[in-house]
């Protein structure tokens, strides 16, 4: 959030728009994957304290109230964004960030409002996507990156995690939700 950040991101958006292109910027959070130096060795984040097996950093369960913070967050970075004249943005909700962690049972082992069932497990997300309809605006498209399969089993990886069903599941909820795109990787 820093002005040359903004001016930064201004500057490329009025740049593709004098050629009558549109800029869509990917936010997102990194969560358990990350390493503890980068976050000034506090401790990785996710949606259960399950540690990442590339980073193998300790990683602690994000509370509901941290949740929201989080929600928060990613809707401060969008309006910002909104306002340096970007057309859109994509959750990064794939590769493992932390929306994708919250979207795949394999990492996602809560028993509350954001655990179990596709539609709780897509609840973060239903809940920025409907955030930004209401504070920034109805019609700004806002679209996901989804990994439809987390190729676990080629990975050698116990564990349920997002396959071809269940990322098929997933997608089809966040066309229910209103989502305006997805981006399918993996």
């Amino acid at each position: 959030t820093k002005t040359e950040h903004i001016d930064g991101f201004k500057r490329i958006a009025d740049m593709v728009h004098e050629y009558k292109g549109k800029v869509f910027a990917q936010v997102g959070h990194p969560g358990r994957q990350t390493f503890s130096f980068i976050n000034k060795d506090d401790m990785a984040v996710g949606p259960s304290a399950i540690q990442c097996n590339i980073c193998k950093t300790e990683t602690r369960s994000l509370s509901v109230r941290e949740i929201k913070v989080l929600q928060d967050e990613f809707i401060s970075a969008i309006k910002i964004l909104k306002k340096t004249g970007i057309d859109g943005v994509e959750l990064h909700g794939a590769h493992g960030y932390l929306l994708n962690q919250f979207l795949s049972p394999y990492t996602n082992k809560r028993d509350d409002q954001y655990g179990g069932s596709v539609e709780n497990r897509c609840r973060i997300v239903e809940e920025i996507l409907n955030r930004v309809k209401k504070e920034v605006d109805m019609d700004y498209p806002i679209g996901i990156r989804l990994s439809i399969d987390e190729y676990l089993n080629e990975f050698n990886v116990k564990g349920n995690g997002i396959d071809n069903e269940e990322g098929l599941k997933i997608a089809e909820y966040m066309e229910k939700i209103g989502i305006d795109y997805i981006n399918a990787s993996s």
